[in-house]
């Protein structure tokens, strides 16, 4: 099953994306990176079956900062 995680804490945002298979995770972020802003940092990660978690921070200026 596909699921995307949304965590946000001091102003960044986290996306994780599980239970997709390979680079196809990029795909599903590809939308969320646009509307929040510029990458900061991304990890692809290998999960069993090879299934992929990509995680990725995003800065965004859009008054998410407390």
């Amino acid at each position: 099953m596909e699921e995307i995680i949304v965590n946000i804490k001091n102003g960044k945002v986290q996306i994780e994306v599980q239970g997709v298979h390979g680079l196809r995770c990029l795909d599903v972020t590809h939308g969320l990176e646009e509307v929040l802003g510029k990458v900061e940092q991304r990890s692809l990660k290998p999960l069993l079956h090879g299934d992929s978690t990509t995680q990725i921070v995003v800065s965004t200026g859009h008054g998410l900062e407390k």
